[in-house]
């Protein structure tokens, strides 16, 4: 049988906030997500993007090759997103998921940390997804307060 390569993006993303927050089941998230988007699903590696922590080198799904796309930084983010809504097609698949801290503070709503204590608002997540073309989109964000995030996006 001829089986069509799947046409679909994902983007993983885990911050860890700092050195001392930045607990070893957020690794252990992005190692679980990288094998089953790269094995399961049979995504290209080019088209599995793991942010993590300050980028360290980390093979995630035990072929000896790193698998850190980038460091989880608002300008790693913002220059990957920028990438995307050129490569992301209408037809495809884009799944975000993001796993690690989050917070809620009155004057900036809800949030998720990412490394070095930069954070993203609700409304900076949409402003990254606003230029994605898929028409489906499936977007897991495990952190807590996460629910605040619905609105904005």
């Amino acid at each position: 049988m001829n089986q069509k390569q799947p046409r679909g993006w994902a983007v993983l993303v885990s911050g860890g906030l700092n050195t001392w927050n930045n607990f070893p089941r957020y690794l252990h998230d992005l190692q679980f997500l990288y094998r089953i988007f790269r094995q399961d699903f049979g995504y290209p590696k080019d088209r599995v993007l793991a942010v993590y922590a300050d980028g360290p080198v980390i093979d995630l799904n035990g072929d000896g090759e790193n698998d850190i796309y980038a460091a989880a930084k608002k300008e790693h983010l913002n220059k990957l997103f920028g990438h995307l809504a050129k490569q992301v097609e209408p037809e495809d698949l884009f799944c975000l998921c993001v796993t690690n801290h989050g917070d809620r503070e009155p004057d900036l709503g809800t949030f998720v940390w990412l490394w070095q204590e930069e954070f993203l608002t609700a409304d900076e997540w949409a402003e990254l997804l606003e230029p994605i073309r898929s028409q489906q989109q499936f977007l897991f964000f495990q952190p807590c307060h996460a629910g605040g995030l619905i609105p904005a996006l």
